[in-house]
């Protein structure tokens, strides 16, 4: 299994984020930086991975409604492909 963390302490704006997931989830070159194309990533991922999102309440204070949309599209990316699983930090 691939263990990835996406620590949110640090993630102030919608272009870091998704810079900061491409980096940990080493994401393919042609991830197109939006929620589109992460869930089209997260549902290719054909290796057992997993990422660990700590900090999330820092990425909704700073993203609002788009650290929700965000949690959505792991949700449904988890749903629509097994060999990939997120865990949010208590």
């Amino acid at each position: 299994m691939i263990l990835c963390t996406l620590d949110c302490s640090f993630i102030t704006t919608k272009a870091i984020l998704h810079n900061t997931l491409a980096e940990v989830l080493e994401l393919p070159g042609w991830y197109g930086k939006n929620l589109d194309a992460l869930y089209d990533c997260l549902t290719d991922i054909s290796r057992e991975t997993q990422l660990y999102i700590c900090n999330f309440e820092v990425l909704q204070t700073n993203l609002e409604e788009y650290a929700d949309a965000f949690l959505d599209v792991l949700s449904d990316s988890a749903e629509d492909n097994p060999n990939f699983t997120f865990v949010m930090a208590d």
